[in-house]
């Protein structure tokens, strides 16, 4: 009888326990940006972001803070705007950095640089036509 009662102690204890967990809370200041980059970009290659937010790209390549994660010619961030430099925004500029060819360029071979205004918990996806390398 004392392990009934031992066992049925032991699971109200635990479902209690799992009733008042809640799930992790996501900030409304966290965007997440998926980002498709040409076939050509090296297996081995690392791609980061950059801006005034980060810093500028000096600040932002090799920091692993800004790294996307990557899964073949797919990338993604999910970026903490709390963490942001200096009270910048995407509004103020961003841009794809990749570690061996250089900073993202549109068709025509100029460097591109993107503008946010994001909404909270909205997945926000580009495309890299070209390295400017």
């Amino acid at each position: 009888m004392k392990k009934v009662l031992f066992s049925l102690a032991a699971l109200c204890v635990l479902l209690t326990s799992c009733q008042n967990s809640k799930p992790p809370v996501v900030s409304d200041s966290r965007v997440q940006l998926t980002v498709t980059i040409p076939e050509s970009t090296p297996a081995d290659d690392i791609i980061y972001v950059a801006g005034p937010f980060t810093g500028g790209e000096t600040f932002s390549v090799g920091n692993p803070q800004w790294k996307l994660t990557r899964s073949g010619s797919k990338c993604n961030i999910l970026l903490d705007q709390e963490s942001f430099i200096g009270g910048k925004t995407l509004a103020d500029g961003f841009w794809f950095v990749s570690e061996q060819k250089g900073r993202e360029v549109d068709a025509s071979g100029k460097e591109l640089t993107r503008t946010l205004t994001p909404e909270p918990g909205k997945e926000y996806q580009y495309v890299v036509a070209a390295w400017s390398k």
